[in-house]
């Protein structure tokens, strides 16, 4: 069997022991943020609150809509090769798009660049927890008997999806709407090819890093 034949194993979507210290780390950085801003930023806090939210409303809708969630504990090291491989080829494409194709830069005021680390950090976990772990899984499953073509609508609707989810951010801005949707559709593909979460929220993270500034600040 090879590493992606491993990686894809009974063609369902799994977390392994990335995806739980990953989402473990979100969680208590969105908490520790959540209530240092509640006082301050009251806007900073609920953005935090609702990451949490997020992470935690993907993995139940997965449990209960999905057919559950489906843990590989132990991963050996060349399916871990595979899924940094992965993360590093999908990162150049979302770099690609986001931050030199449509020049997306986001922001958001906190006390040091530390802490902006942090949040990015969050925001890559816990939209990808509830976008492509839950929306993208649960679309394709509903759609199964369309063949290829569920694939297809599934990898879109959850990109349009997502892209409303930042109208909050990005209403007047076009182009950083249209980079949060091709971004979107590069992880979508990188899902549905690698079946695998920590793949995804990987890439996800870093380019958010890398379009926030704070690598080039």
């Amino acid at each position: 069997m090879s590493v992606w034949t491993a990686l894809r194993r009974e063609n369902i979507y799994q977390v392994d022991p990335i995806v739980a210290v990953l989402i473990s780390l979100q969680v208590l950085i969105n908490t520790y943020l959540a209530v240092k801003y509640s006082t301050t930023d009251m806007y900073v806090s609920i953005v935090n609150i609702i990451f949490i939210a997020l992470t935690v409303t993907g993995l139940l809708l997965h449990q209960v809509f999905c057919g559950g969630i489906k843990v590989d504990k132990r991963l050996v090291p060349a399916e871990n090769t595979a899924i940094m491989l992965s993360s590093a080829v999908g990162l150049v494409a979302v770099f690609l798009f986001q931050t030199i194709v449509f020049k997306a830069q986001t922001a958001i005021m906190l006390a040091t660049i530390f802490e902006a680390t942090l949040f990015y950090f969050t925001a890559g976990v816990s939209e990808e927890t509830f976008f492509r772990y839950y929306i993208q899984t649960k679309v394709e499953q509903s759609t199964a008997y369309l063949a290829f073509f569920s694939a297809i609508l599934s990898i879109f609707t959850t990109s349009l999806l997502f892209m409303v989810y930042h109208f909050g951010v990005y209403a007047t801005q076009p182009y950083a709407l249209m980079a949060v949707f091709v971004s979107s559709l590069v992880l979508c593909i990188f899902y549905r090819y690698t079946k695998r979460l920590s793949v995804v929220i990987l890439i996800h993270c870093l380019a958010n890093l890398s379009a926030s500034g704070i690598f080039a600040g």
